[in-house]
């Protein structure tokens, strides 16, 4: 039997995962989401949610295929660069570099004067991740994004104060991005929305260099948070490439 763990990192959490997760009902799937922020990390690196996630692997009785998004990227490669899985499925994240934004974001949480008037000002901070400068522009449809939904998915992180400085943290060492390893696992699938700015498809060309065996299965149309917009889609496409119905 086979277990999807799924995972996500700043800005979103795994609640982001929700719909995806009872989509791959349909096909007679087990899932569920990791929150790794819940509870709150001591070491909230890379490195030690990795371990965090390892943990969660190995008290998995069945099989695992690890699924990621975002920033959560370099976590569950890390993780499947040091455990044996049954598969992992990336979308939209970081390959060999991060996006502008989030470069942006990792240096002003290396200044603490920066730092303390946005990132730990929980009033700013989440105004400007619901506006159309915000996560809004993630998605194609901006009513996606609407406030509510962005306190949902963002509120592991903005939380309290300690939330906050947490995902400072992890932003502070993600700046630091180290390919890891190549994965113990024969199969790999890029879900990629194909209108993503942040992270463009011309990244699974650079992926197709550093991670063998690798499947690519584009979302036509797809922006940044394409498992938000569009989850019955990226779970039907995931639940085929698991069948072996699909390979691209």
């Amino acid at each position: 039997m086979t277990t999807l763990l799924l995972v996500a990192a700043p800005p979103a959490s795994s609640a982001m995962w929700g719909d995806v997760i009872r989509r791959f009902a349909h096909h007679g799937l087990r899932a569920r989401a990791i929150e790794l922020w819940d509870p709150v990390p001591s070491d909230p690196s890379v490195d030690g949610l990795c371990q965090r996630l390892i943990e969660e692997i190995e008290t998995t009785s069945d099989d695992v295929v690890l699924v990621a998004h975002g920033t959560a990227l370099p976590i569950a490669r890390a993780a499947a660069a040091r455990v044996p899985v049954a598969g992992l499925v990336l979308t939209n994240g970081p390959i060999d570099e991060l996006d502008p934004a989030t470069r942006t974001l990792a240096r002003l949480a290396r200044s603490p004067r920066a730092l303390g008037a946005t990132l730990l000002q929980p009033g700013a901070w989440n105004r400007w991740l619901a506006s159309s400068a915000g996560m809004r522009r993630t998605v194609v449809n901006p009513y996606v994004m609407d406030r509510d939904t962005v306190v949902a998915l963002t509120a592991p992180y903005t939380g309290s104060a300690e939330h906050r400085e947490t995902a400072a943290r992890f932003l502070r060492d993600l700046r630091q991005l180290t390919p890891p390893n190549a994965p113990q696992t024969d199969r790999t699938l890029l879900v990629w929305g194909d209108e993503d700015p942040l992270y463009p498809p011309s990244l699974c060309d650079r992926a197709r260099a550093v991670i063998p065996g690798v499947d690519v299965q584009e979302v036509p149309g797809g922006q940044h948070f394409h498992p938000v917009e569009r989850p019955w889609y990226i779970a039907d496409v995931i639940g085929e490439w698991l069948a072996g119905e699909r390979s691209t």
